[in-house]
């Protein structure tokens, strides 16, 4: 009996062995990474708008659409006004404030267009590099608001813009999904005229997409090959432009007008 109970226990043992042997090692323990940043209801985090800036988180109200300068858009030069969309009824109560570097901007009255969608405040005239955040009210015609932001960038020592200032007219091309050059600075009266070079069809429209209001008039219809549009800039300022058949391919270009 003792030599049976012996014997089980031996197998037991070579059994256990066996098991612990072919087990897969344990992961070693984790340590605890950093805490994710709050986000507020609502908001999308904000991207890098330039290798010197980080833009805070954007918060949408209900029923916005889109902004010039959109959020996280690095410019090199201060805008003109401040654009915003919405796809309800504004109320004249809505307000625009805006920031730079936490200081406050100067900015005039905010102005509901009449078609009751947009509302614009004009910045004061070159309000220097830095972060911009703008803080809105979006007000509805039955009294309520609702508060948003965004913010966008300025960096005056971007590079990779062609001075074609002086010029009565200069020409860009549409070709490869790209417009070619597609960052200018030019003279305010300057013609430019666009050109497609390939099968694909183009378009030039204003920013922000898809209102494409922050300058109306610079919105071509549809162009085949060899088809040209063309566009004499009179208000100075920083004009962001795309193409809105190949924006989610990035085809986006920017003209800066100076006196």
């Amino acid at each position: 009996m003792k030599h049976r109970l012996w014997a089980v226990l031996l197998i037991l043992t070579i059994t256990l062995a066996a098991c612990s042997s072919n087990a897969a090692p344990q992961s070693p323990t984790a340590t605890p990474g950093p805490a994710a940043r709050p986000t507020a209801p609502g908001a999308t985090p904000g991207p890098a708008a330039g290798p010197a800036f980080q833009t805070p988180h954007q918060i949408k109200s209900p029923h916005f659409v889109d902004s010039y300068p959109s959020h996280g858009q690095a410019l090199r030069q201060s805008p003109e006004e401040i654009v915003m969309n919405f796809d309800f009824d504004l109320h004249p109560d809505s307000l625009i404030d805006v920031t730079r570097d936490g200081a406050p901007v100067d900015v005039a009255e905010t102005v509901v267009e009449p078609n009751g969608l947009t509302m614009r405040a004009a910045l004061g005239e070159m309000t220097g590099d830095g972060v911009y955040v703008v803080t809105y009210k979006a007000c509805w015609p039955d009294g309520s608001c609702h508060d948003g932001q965004f913010a966008f960038a300025v960096d005056s020592g971007m590079a990779s813009y062609i001075d074609m200032t002086g010029k009565e007219a200069i020409s860009i091309d549409m070709a490869g999904l790209a417009f070619q050059p597609a960052k200018v600075v030019v003279s305010k009266g300057t013609t430019v005229t666009w050109t497609n070079g390939e099968g694909a069809l183009h378009f030039v429209n204003s920013d922000p997409h898809p209102s494409h209001n922050a300058l109306p008039d610079l919105n071509s219809r549809s162009l085949g090959e060899n088809e040209s549009y063309h566009y004499t800039f009179s208000r100075v300022g920083e004009w962001v432009y795309h193409c809105s058949a190949h924006y989610p391919q990035g085809m986006t270009a920017s003209v800066i007008v100076v006196d």
